[in-house]
């Protein structure tokens, strides 16, 4: 998010995201617990999505899957740490331009109530909630991503 040169930005998106993870209720819980699976010699688990996206499109998830097992341990502490330091909330309130806030329905990394907040601290913030995703909306249904941002872009 470009909070430093906001006049500049028309209409900016927010996807799966949180803007304070201290602050955000709950966020430590999925976060240490993800760091910790990296800790583990057997990095199963991460990189898991959705069950119906898994089940159907086992190829995709396969590839992000063995992509993240081949992370450096050192990259995921790294990234773990920085997450955890982010906080953008006090610049929310000056971004007065329409901004779309997306997120998974079922994103456990970045939950809908993160999204909501978002989307509050925002003036004329749009929040759409894509069903049947995970943090990797994106991914997990493009299509649905696809229609709620060409309708708001259409628009802005």
């Amino acid at each position: 998010m470009n909070l430093l040169n906001h006049d500049a930005t028309r209409a900016p998106s927010c996807f799966n995201t949180a803007t304070d993870v201290q602050q955000s209720s709950g966020i430590a819980v999925p976060y240490l617990s993800r760091f910790y699976k990296v800790l583990r010699p057997n990095l199963r688990g991460l990189g898991e999505s959705q069950v119906e996206f898994r089940t159907a499109r086992k190829d995709v998830t396969d590839l992000i899957s063995a992509a993240i097992r081949t992370t450096p341990v050192q990259g995921y502490i790294g990234c773990y740490h920085a997450i955890s330091q982010i906080n953008l909330t006090q610049g929310l309130n000056a971004i007065c331009c329409p901004t779309l806030v997306i997120v998974g329905a079922d994103d456990v990394a970045t939950p809908v109530e993160f999204a909501r907040e978002s989307q509050g601290a925002m003036p004329g913030a749009e929040l759409e909630i894509i069903p049947n995703a995970g943090h990797l909306s994106n991914i997990e249904n493009p299509d649905a991503l696809k229609n709620h941002c060409s309708i708001f872009f259409r628009r802005h």
